[in-house]
């Protein structure tokens, strides 16, 4: 799963043009779902922004990319969520 999950991440950050390697992504990835655990805020907002703008900080990256990463993975996971949603939904049981 976590892999799949890096994979996704890595997806986006190619269609932003933000050139992060994969392998800091393998690392990245895991430790904001372990950050955004923390009751802090509702649904890791802003840790999980934080925690990736820092890292990217750290790789000598621009933070907004980290950040617009961070962000639009989330609101991609919630779309593809909703929309699973209303296909259960919206079923017909025969």
């Amino acid at each position: 799963v976590q892999a799949i999950l890096v994979g996704f991440y890595a997806a986006i950050a190619r269609s932003l043009h933000i050139a992060v390697p994969t392998m800091h992504l393998a690392i990245l990835v895991p430790v904001s779902f372990i950050v955004q655990m923390v009751p802090l805020s509702i649904n890791g907002f802003g840790l999980r922004e934080g925690t990736f703008g820092l890292y990217f900080t750290k790789l000598g990256l621009q933070p907004e990319g980290g950040i617009a990463l961070s962000f639009i993975g989330a609101a991609l996971m919630m779309l593809f969520s909703i929309s699973g949603a209303v296909a259960y939904l919206t079923r017909r049981d025969h």
